[in-house]
């Protein structure tokens, strides 16, 4: 009947192997979509990412402050430390 699914058998042994694909593909994203989450929950997530970063960069200001390294090998990773959370930030602004 033209309405009916072909069979496994039938496709995997159809001479063309595109249409196997083809209709195995098809076969496979037949499920319904699942609705996004929320804006607001993408928003939270990366506010918890930005804790790690933010307390780090608190970290390397104190071990900058108090001279237990010299300043210059202190400086670099202050500055790596900032890029993340300015990119975290504006995320999160622009959700």
């Amino acid at each position: 009947l033209p309405g009916e699914r072909p069979s496994r058998k039938e496709v995997t042994h159809s001479l063309d192997p595109t249409v196997g694909l083809a209709a195995v593909f098809l076969r496979g994203r037949a499920r319904p979509v699942r609705p996004l989450p929320p804006a607001t929950d993408f928003a939270h997530k990366l506010k918890i990412c930005l804790k790690e970063p933010r307390e780090s960069y608190r970290w390397l200001l104190l071990i900058q402050h108090v001279p237990l390294l010299r300043a210059r090998l202190v400086d670099s990773p202050v500055e790596e430390t900032n890029e993340p959370i300015r990119i975290l930030v504006r995320s999160i602004q622009t959700v």
